[in-house]
């Protein structure tokens, strides 16, 4: 299928041909024309879905200037109206879920210094840059391959996110693992410096986690890359930074082997049968520019977590509990449902039974590209993987962010298709994904309850004064 396809053909409303559904109710459209909010909301005119990717490019420039959008539909997949503010690749998303409002969140990212924001209901845009540095000397906004960790804040009220992965440097093949973690205050949109890393975490994956029972989750970062992104060492090593105590502990171990780019994902406890809680680590590469993994690992969780004493008898070098959840035969780079992929965003559903997978990239050899715009589902229970939709357009180097509210997935930014006519090869659009309510899926947020309860009254993220309509944040870029 041609890369345009859904992306850009959504006249009267588009459909995916391979996931149809039925006309909407005249009656409910009318209302939606005069209700919709932003997030429901694309541009009318698109161009012939055959054309060339030059007359592509320049449709979507001049709907984004343009200030009508009509409501979705039906649609399972479209295009929010405008661009970001500045084109990402290799960032992270979230979405933040403050009562009845819901900002998206797009952090950082090869060729980005901006951590930009988007209230989903009215369009409007703001964003912010820091210029500190770590004690290293590096900027704390150089930072691509971002795998973002949400936490309320010790001690007073609010929300940060924590970024122990990521490479610093813009140009391919030139970057190389930070030192130090990065730790963004959502009030302020403001970078500090976190601690210093016991090993380097370049495209590493992260997440929160209560390893003490009672105690604050701990921020647990999983291997990456030590050194150069094409040529540093893949780390087998797994960490948890203690943010009570200042330290780090090494719970899991060593890994099986070294590896990047991946997920991570909680199967809850008991979700498939009587089981523990099992952390879940996929969609990985082992070594660089190599075939992507279809392995999936898992750690299983203590019911009752980790002592200190355990946890003092610990070493990253002491060989963890992992072992092998599932593994997929797959025919070659074109099938669409098995073949595995790596740099790719997930979203989780139905109480972690399903993980949700966006794009991503299978590289047969170095030089032989292959991305994906298909939307596929892993079922934790049956352990089958299964295409439901398709973004229309080919990418990698992104992150998804679901609205658990809402039911919606957001694709930000990436590499691939029409982004090689932008600067730097990045994507300034964000696609949105609808399960087909007959699906039965049920988007939660990949970030858990944190990111939907415990904000402060009144909180929007930067809180600063934002500007009066969309067409100004987009022409200032406030906030910068």
């Amino acid at each position: 299928m041609s890369d345009l396809v859904c992306l850009l053909a959504f006249s009267s409303p588009f459909v995916h041909p391979r996931f149809s559904r039925p006309p909407a109710v005249p009656a409910v459209e009318d209302a939606l024309n005069q209700t919709a909010p932003y997030y429901l909301r694309a541009h009318r005119n698109f161009p012939d879905p055959l054309a060339r990717l030059s007359e592509t490019y320049a449709q979507l420039e001049e709907d984004s200037r343009a200030e009508s959008s009509r409501p979705v539909g039906n649609q399972s997949v479209w295009v929010l109206p405008d661009k970001l503010l500045a084109s990402v690749r290799n960032h992270d998303s979230l979405v933040l879920e403050v009562g009845e409002r819901q900002f998206l969140v797009n952090v950082l990212g090869r060729w980005s210094r901006k951590v930009q924001v988007t209230d989903l209901a009215t369009g409007q845009q703001w964003s912010r840059r820091s210029f500190a540095r770590d004690p290293s000397g590096d900027r704390l906004a150089d930072l691509n391959h971002v795998y973002t960790v949400l936490v309320d804040k010790l001690g007073s009220p609010g929300k940060e996110v924590w970024m122990s992965c990521g490479f610093r440097g813009d140009e391919v093949n030139w970057e190389y693992s930070i030192k130090y973690a990065r730790i963004l205050d959502l009030d302020s949109l403001e970078l500090r410096v976190g601690p210093r890393l016991p090993y380097a975490g370049g495209a590493c994956t992260a997440t929160a986690l209560e390893i003490i029972k009672g105690e604050p989750p701990m921020i647990c970062s999983f291997a990456g890359t030590d050194g150069h992104h094409d040529s540093g060492l893949f780390l087998p090593y797994a960490s948890c930074y203690d943010r009570l105590r200042e330290r780090f502990w090494f719970p899991f171990g060593r890994m099986p082997y070294g590896l990047d780019h991946g997920n991570v994902a909680l199967l809850p406890r008991d979700r498939c049968g009587a089981h523990k809680a099992t952390l879940l680590i996929l969609n990985y590469r082992t070594e660089s520019y190599g075939i992507s993994r279809p392995e999936i690992l898992a750690f299983d969780l203590p019911d009752q977590g980790w002592t200190l004493e355990e946890l003092s008898n610990m070493s990253k070098e002491d060989l963890g509990n992992w072992w092998l959840y599932h593994n997929v035969s797959y025919t070659d780079a074109h099938d669409d449902r098995n073949c595995p992929r790596d740099a790719s965003g997930i979203a989780v559903a139905n109480d972690g039974r399903y993980i949700l997978n966006f794009g991503g990239v299978y590289r047969p050899s170095r030089h032989v590209v292959h991305a994906y715009s298909v939307v596929r589902k892993f079922d934790v229970c049956s352990k089958e993987w299964q295409v439901v939709d398709d973004l229309g357009i080919r990418s990698f180097a992104l992150q998804s962010a679901a609205s658990q509210k809402l039911q919606l997935a957001i694709t930000c930014g990436g590499q691939g298709g029409v982004t090689e006519l932008f600067e730097h090869h990045n994507s300034p659009w964000c696609i949105a994904f609808r399960p087909d309510p007959a699906s039965g899926l049920v988007l939660a947020n990949r970030h858990g309850d944190v990111a939907l309860r415990g904000f402060p009254a009144g909180f929007v993220p930067g809180q600063l004064e934002r500007p009066k309509s969309r067409s100004h944040a987009k022409k200032s870029g406030w906030g910068d």
